[in-house]
């Protein structure tokens, strides 16, 4: 087959300027996305993004906009 699911990595995520307030902890396998993107979002600063502070593991590229 051209493409084996077994295989297969999300290597880069752009979540940017998507209106999200929360990101699920169980939404994918955060700390095996090599480049991640979350800036421009209102996120809401609670216990259900505590875990994203938490984990070392989780690279983010980029939270906030590009500066001017």
């Amino acid at each position: 087959p051209i493409f084996d699911r077994r295989h297969t990595k999300l290597e880069r995520l752009n979540l940017e300027y998507c209106n999200l307030t929360t990101l699920s902890f169980d939404m994918v396998k955060w700390h095996q996305i090599e480049n991640l993107f979350i800036g421009g979002n209102p996120y809401r600063c609670d216990e259900r993004l505590k875990w994203l502070m938490d984990d070392t593991e989780v690279k983010i590229d980029k939270v906030g906009p590009e500066p001017r």
